[in-house]
């Protein structure tokens, strides 16, 4: 929930297996906003700002971090990644995803590129100091 609507993953079954969406319900009145279509969207995070970011595999077996328009549910970027093992922080400064292959990587928030990424090792843990 954030301000006033409701993001919620939704499986649909489709002829091939099932796809899945993103969806943007206003509270008030039920209604859906807007809807964002991938073959799986594997996490959902929103900002503090109320930015939203999905991990998708938008052309299985590609996975993306992708921003979504939180007004139109529409794309604004994405940036591949290795087979991602999560979202571990998003900020101002940047979204930071760890892969599967424990390399850490930071996203410029506004424009999906890429700012740097650097090899882990053991369990990923992120947190910001204000």
């Amino acid at each position: 929930l954030f301000n006033n609507h409701v993001y919620l993953k939704e499986a649909v079954k489709t002829t091939s297996g099932y796809e899945y969406a993103l969806v943007d319900t206003d509270v008030n009145t039920g209604k859906e906003a807007w809807r964002f279509i991938a073959s799986n969207i594997d996490e959902v995070f929103i900002s503090p700002a109320g930015e939203i970011y999905v991990i998708a595999d938008t052309n299985a077996p590609n996975t993306f971090v992708i921003k979504i328009n939180k007004e139109t549910g529409a794309e604004l970027w994405r940036n591949p990644l290795n087979p991602v093992g999560g979202i571990k922080l998003i900020s101002d400064k940047g979204v930071y995803v760890v892969d599967f292959n424990k390399v850490l990587s930071a996203f410029d928030p506004q424009t999906g590129v890429k700012k740097w990424s650097t090899p882990k090792i053991g369990r990923a843990s992120c947190r910001e100091r204000v």
